[in-house]
């Protein structure tokens, strides 16, 4: 029995002994991660798993993003407009403020020069916007000089040919003036767009008047009412383009017309189209000389003449001889020798068998650029010098007094 009691004893002490054990083991091990846990919490206070999802930095790192390492490279509101920060991640969206999409392109771009067309699409290349201009409203600078509103009718000229695009000459050799023979054996019109001449309304109303004309001097010329109706179709159709309007409002602006349209088209009329004494009683008219060219009473030579599309169609029908070009007096400023490009031309040639000497004309202008041009001239200055596409061209207008008041006697242009 007592070794029975003293076997319990030793039981007892037994169990005793593991439960003490096992008390300190767990109360150690609680501890330990305790410890560990504080030490984390001290370390990603605001975070529930710290080490699980982002290791190496702080929930806080992007408080005001979802998910703070979208963008782990950049500040979520570095772009604060925009609905996608990343979208042009080498451009601030507020550098094009007013444009939709701030990374389009729109590259500055100086004035077109005469021999870019107005309204080009090159299909096939990179477009470029182009800022529209006001062409009908002069500015301060045109109207306080007129060779710059001259300039800028030959820019806005929209209907104009292209020198070595639209319209291609071949200059040949050079005559001089009093000098005699040909020295050009082929025509000055290598090339013509002719579906632009034929589909442009302007020229088309302009071909219509040309044979209106008798161009012998001395000869009465009289209009019928079809005439008249085509003189009236011509100046209505010129005066809805950007040369005429412009030209319009710089006379409205220098008090020189009044502002109503209907007006503007009887005073065109009657400085262009109304017939005035020369020879004979209304044998010639300012658009007969400068624009058709005439004949000297028995042939004694061609005067006036001044404009290509004329040449190019004379010359298309047979009646037109050309000789070649003038070069510049010694000292002139534009010394070059025509290309096929050119843009202004002297020349020599034979109309329907009899000589002028000498004329010049512009290439590729409009009839409303033209008329445009003198038209101002006609108000304001009888001799203007202008610069452009590295041509120095002085337009010169002879004018006179008679039962009808001021006359155009001739206007032509002249390389200086």
């Amino acid at each position: 029995m007592g070794s029975c009691t003293q076997i319990l004893e030793i039981l007892r002490l037994l169990f005793s002994s593991c439960l003490h054990s096992d008390g300190y083991f767990d109360n150690g091990q609680n501890q330990n991660q305790n410890q560990n846990q504080n030490q984390y919490q001290n370390q990603y206070p605001l975070q529930e798993y710290p080490n699980q999802q982002y290791p190496n930095q702080q929930y806080q790192q992007y408080p005001n993003q979802q998910y703070p390492n979208q963008y782990p490279n950049q500040q979520y509101q570095q772009y604060p407009n925009q609905q996608y920060p990343n979208q042009y991640p080498n451009q601030q969206y507020q550098q094009y403020p007013n444009q939709q999409y701030p990374n389009q392109q729109y590259p500055s771009q100086n004035a077109p020069s005469y021999s870019q067309a107005a309204g080009t699409d090159n299909y096939g290349g990179q477009q470029q916007y182009q800022q529209p201009v006001n062409n009908e409203n002069p500015t301060k600078e045109e109207l306080n000089k007129l060779s710059l509103a001259l300039e800028k009718i030959i820019r806005i000229d929209s209907n104009k040919f292209i020198p070595g695009q639209d319209i291609k000459i071949n200059p040949q050799r050079s005559i001089r003036v009093g000098e005699s023979g040909d020295h050009a054996s082929q025509h000055l019109f290598n090339y013509v767009n002719m579906n632009k001449l034929k589909s442009t309304p302007t020229i088309k109303m302009f071909f219509n008047l040309l044979d209106n004309y008798t161009p012998e001097l001395g000869v009465t010329e009289t209009i019928n009412q079809k005439e008249k109706k085509e003189i009236n179709n011509f100046i209505d159709e010129i005066c809805k383009t950007a040369p005429m309007k412009y030209c319009m409002n710089y006379l409205v602006s220098k008090k020189k017309v009044s502002n109503d349209l209907s007006k503007f088209k009887q005073e065109l009329y009657n400085i262009w189209f109304r017939g005035y004494y020369r020879k004979a009683v209304n044998d010639t008219s300012a658009f007969e000389h400068v624009f058709v060219g005439e004949v000297k009473e028995e042939n004694d030579g061609v005067i006036g003449f001044h404009n290509w599309i004329t040449i190019y169609k004379e010359e298309q029908k047979g009646n037109f001889d050309y000789r070649g070009w003038i070069p510049p007096r010694k000292d002139a400023k534009t010394n070059e020798k025509p290309e096929q490009d050119s843009f202004a031309l002297s020349i020599k040639f034979d109309w329907k068998g009899i000589e002028k000497p000498v004329t010049s004309c512009l290439i590729g202008t409009s009839p409303e650029c033209e008329i445009a041009m003198y038209t101002l001239m006609y108000y304001l200055s009888e001799e203007v010098e202008i610069n452009i596409d590295d041509y120095v061209i002085k337009f010169i207008m002879h004018t006179f007094n008679n039962k009808n008041g001021k006359t155009i006697g001739t206007c032509y242009p002249e390389l200086v």
